[in-house]
């Protein structure tokens, strides 16, 4: 089928060995022990052993997990327990496993699915109240942007327009700029563990977040 869509041998086996690698990490079972800590980290190292070093075969995964803790609030009453299992497996092995390779952003993107899932209000009156109160800024019509097209746009639009300026400074040949639009569940982990200081999201001042290497 592949090499009949136009991909060549090769290519071919080279898809057909991540899908079979893909399809045998998903399935290796989540089962935490009372002692926690050694069995997540466990998980996590069998999962990084399976993928073989292969970015393509982690990225498929975290992608996976990411699509799935999307819809789990959505699973019916009569498969709260499956919801659970996949709440808890994100919580506490993909979220950590994130931050350990590097991918801070996918991180944050799986805490706040998790965040929505727990407290589903609370969620929503910051990503509303972030728009609505104009704090991401506008578009080109005029209109308050909402959570993710302001990600979006300060991510990938601002990021290569900052790139560009940055390329042509004379002694700025080699660099690394990340940007970041703060996450939700971040927000509002802030005023839960500063509440004197952040009594609201909105006290919140480094929402946007540049860091150039």
């Amino acid at each position: 089928y592949l090499i009949h869509e136009g991909l060549n041998s090769a290519q071919a086996d080279q898809v057909s060995e991540l899908v079979v690698m893909f399809r045998h990490i998903i399935t290796i079972p989540y089962m935490p022990d009372p002692q926690g800590a050694y069995f997540i980290y466990n998980h996590m190292n069998l999962i990084i052993q399976e993928s073989k070093g292969k970015p393509e075969e982690m990225l498929l995964v975290f992608c996976d997990m990411l699509a799935s803790v999307a819809v789990i609030r959505n699973i019916p009453g009569s498969h709260q327990a499956y919801a659970e299992y996949i709440y808890q497996e994100a919580k506490q092995v993909y979220v950590l496993l994130a931050e350990r390779t590097g991918l801070t952003g996918l991180a944050n993107r799986i805490r706040d699915e998790l965040f929505f899932f727990e407290k589903p209000e609370e969620f929503l009156k910051i990503r509303n109240g972030l728009r609505d109160k104009q704090m991401l800024g506008r578009d080109k019509k005029g209109k308050p942007l909402d959570y993710e097209n302001a990600r979006s746009d300060w991510e990938i639009v601002e990021k290569d327009v900052i790139m560009h300026k940055l390329g042509q400074l004379l002694n700025l040949e080699v660099f690394e700029l990340q940007m970041r639009l703060k996450g939700i569940y971040s927000i509002w982990k802030k005023t839960q563990d500063h509440p004197d200081k952040y009594s609201s999201y909105e006290k919140i001042g480094d929402t946007f977040g540049v860091r150039l290497i």
